[in-house]
């Protein structure tokens, strides 16, 4: 029986989440994690809890010490592997590349299970030992479908702590979901809403600039319309571009930037996320600035450094001299109307990482279909991505503040022009620099 009943029209919310969603739905995650919580609720030897506590299958209690330390032996296999391997494949494996040494225990484990079920009184406790068997099935077929590498047209890879063992998994996903969504939901109801605001990559016609979503989740045919945003960008925001930096891959950027960057903070006392794309640039900015933010009175929230994201934004959203430097969760999702966020500093357009296993596997099958990587996913990824960041700024009518780019290409790039046409048209100033660190705007 069904907890929803029969329906033929699905509406999606944040559609643009659609390609994420179904990478993990479709995809393999095996983490150490998954096999330790499995086996600790069945028994934890150092607490003597978990189901099988209170039984009399002592076999299968000894099976769980077994498993368990076969799963140990496993993941430090996996991750001796990674460590010798990641430099040349950023953690793309082949087939077969560990010997499993861990389902054939985790099968014996199964089949104590049926047993221990078949022989139980309770029918609550029947199902819950027939629960945890089925676990133990599920392990086994994901642990066989990514060592061989059953599925065509996925990518294979491990994500590992560089440390630490325990924050280790094994990553499988389609390299092009569009079939699978087409499959499972296009073509299985009446009628599918697809709603974002971050769809079209540009144009300002109602139906441009939604190939690439189109494209990427399997729509074919379909119809398409952009709405107008009920506040007025004109008034509410203005955007400063930062002409002459250092491009971004140059080693004088950071420094730049940050001086550059202090201007804008001086001018919103704080109350700023800086957005970046990667850790490292990060905590490069945030140790240059923090003296310097420290002398004017403005306090450093500073992502992975201090709390979870839900309590740096809590602790944001309570107004004062702030400024939350973040990554990848502060683009989207993120709201914060009112004073508090007066100013958001992109500080390098969002490029993807192009070394990231399933990006690059994105971008091997467009260069074998005769396309060209950066133009046909790279670019049109990148504006959605900015597009969120700047929409982090106005979240009601009443909101006003600025928007920084400190990345130059998005002026000095022919391509700059697609991020520009993305976003809502509003009062742009372009910044030149100057000797004496003063500069001179020129209006858009």
């Amino acid at each position: 029986m069904s907890v929803l009943p029969d329906y033929s029209y699905v509406v999606i919310d944040e559609a643009h989440n659609i390609e994420h969603v179904a990478e993990d739905h479709f995809g393999i995650n095996i983490s150490a994690g998954r096999i330790r919580f499995l086996l600790d609720r069945l028994y934890n030897p150092r607490t003597r809890r978990g189901l099988l506590a209170y039984t009399d299958a002592r076999d299968a209690m000894a099976l769980v010490s077994q498993v368990n330390r076969q799963s140990r032996l496993f993941w430090q296999r996996v991750h001796d592997w990674y460590q010798q391997h990641k430099d040349q494949t950023n953690g793309r494996c082949y087939r077969n590349f560990v010997d499993d040494i861990v389902s054939a225990g985790l099968g014996r484990l199964k089949l104590q299970l049926l047993g221990l079920a078949k022989e139980a009184q309770d029918a609550d406790e029947k199902l819950e030992i027939m629960r945890f068997a089925d676990q133990c099935r599920s392990l086994i077929e994901d642990l066989d479908a990514f060592l061989i590498q059953k599925k065509a047209g996925h990518v294979y890879w491990i994500e590992a702590d560089a440390e630490q063992q325990v924050r280790i998994c094994l990553r499988s996903a389609p390299i092009n979901v569009g079939d699978d969504v087409r499959r499972c939901l296009l073509e299985k109801y009446d009628s599918v809403v697809l709603t974002s605001a971050t769809l079209s990559t540009t144009g300002a016609k109602e139906t441009e600039g939604f190939d690439f979503f189109a494209k990427r989740t399997g729509l074919e045919d379909f119809d398409s319309l952009k709405l107008g945003s009920p506040f007025d960008y004109q008034k509410q925001v203005t955007l400063y571009i930062e002409k002459d930096l250092p491009n971004p891959n140059d080693p004088a950027f950071v420094k730049a930037a940050a001086q550059a960057a202090k201007k804008y903070l001086r001018k919103t006392a704080g109350r700023a996320f800086m957005l970046f794309t990667s850790y490292a640039m990060l905590d490069d900015m945030a140790d240059t600035l923090t003296p310097w933010l420290a002398e004017n009175g403005i306090e450093v929230l500073r992502q992975a450094a201090q709390w979870d994201r839900t309590t740096l934004l809590k602790y944001f959203r309570a107004a004062g001299k702030r400024v939350l430097f973040g990554t990848d969760s502060f683009w989207q999702g993120v709201d914060v109307p009112g004073k508090a966020l007066s100013n958001v500093i992109i500080v390098r357009l969002p490029f993807a990482v192009p070394d990231h296993p399933l990006l690059a596997g994105r971008m091997e099958q467009i260069t074998e279909q005769g396309g060209n990587p950066f133009y046909d996913y790279q670019l049109p990824l990148a504006i959605l991505k900015f597009k969120q960041g700047f929409g982090r700024l106005i979240r009601s009518r009443t909101d006003t503040g600025i928007v920084v780019v400190l990345d130059s290409r998005i002026i000095t790039k022919s391509y700059g022009a697609r991020f520009l046409a993305a976003v809502p048209k509003c009062s742009t100033e372009i910044v030149v620099a100057q000797e004496n660190e003063s500069a001179h705007r020129t209006h858009m």
